[in-house]
């Protein structure tokens, strides 16, 4: 009420906070792990780092946890060419109601998002 955030975690915190409390509403959804990409997905498989699922050929969701988009090269290499990617999409003809013919295909092809092996 005050406009002041005081909550200190966070915002995967803040998203978790708000789905738990609007779960009657339906605003969330749990997704089966094959749409989700994690860091350590390609690793090798340990005590450590059991195998969930398998890397998905079409994820849905990138995690970029503990900072990987800025401290794993790969994954570093991948966010930019996300970044290249969306201002390629944003070059092609849009009509008033925001709709494209020609996306030739999804953000993860058109970025190579797979392709997060370290450097």
């Amino acid at each position: 009420e005050a406009g002041k955030i005081l909550h200190k975690f966070g915002d995967q915190d803040v998203i978790n906070y708000i789905a738990e409390n609007h779960k009657a509403d339906g605003w969330t959804t749990i997704l089966p792990c094959s749409t989700n990409v994690r860091p350590w997905m390609d690793e090798m498989i340990t005590h450590l780092n059991p195998r969930v699922c398998d890397l998905p050929s079409k994820p849905i969701i990138l995690h970029g946890v503990v900072h990987s988009f800025e401290d794993k090269p790969g994954w570093r290499a991948v966010s930019g060419r996300i970044d290249e990617a969306v201002e390629r999409v944003r070059e092609l003809p849009w009509d008033e109601a925001g709709n494209s013919t020609v996306i030739p295909m999804t953000l993860c092809e058109l970025s190579d998002c797979l392709n997060f092996k370290e450097v």
